[in-house]
């Protein structure tokens, strides 16, 4: 389904807006000038891309990706960008907030070079593949330089 001046919709999906586009598979597209041009994807913001796509609506073959905010683009499959000029193009990946980039595959960015941005109200973790915060490795550091 597509509504609005100029837009276009692939199968089982839909385009809202002017110049907006979903020619991917089962593709949603919201907000001029978006588009969602590969299988499974959204796109939702002014000048949205769900994976990268070219002028005849081909995209680069990242799938199952969604980009919400003005300008965000989400290029690698399986990925999410989510924020206003938010970036990513590695697979299984997420950029969060304004201008965040992620170029790494299986990665979370929260920021990007030189606008590094801080996570917070991280519980401490209790498993070898839990993330950590300062006060654990304040006390790891108190503890070593106590049994020193």
């Amino acid at each position: 389904m597509a509504l609005g001046q100029s837009t276009a919709a692939g199968d089982y999906s839909t385009a809202i807006g002017s110049s907006a586009s979903a020619t991917g598979e089962y593709s949603f597209s919201a907000g001029r000038n978006s588009k969602a041009c590969e299988k499974n994807s959204i796109a939702i913001g002014s000048d949205t891309n769900s994976a990268i796509c070219n002028i005849s609506g081909e995209g680069n073959g990242a799938e199952n990706t969604i980009a919400l905010g003005t300008y965000a683009n989400a290029a690698g499959n399986n990925s999410l960008a989510l924020g206003a000029y938010s970036f990513v193009s590695a697979s299984n990946s997420v950029s969060l907030g304004y201008h965040s980039t992620n170029t790494r595959d299986n990665t979370i960015s929260v920021g990007s070079v030189g606008q590094e941005r801080q996570i917070t109200n991280v519980a401490a973790g209790t498993e070898d593949t839990d993330a950590t915060n300062v006060r654990q490795l304040n006390d790891t550091a108190a503890q070593t330089l106590a049994d020193a």
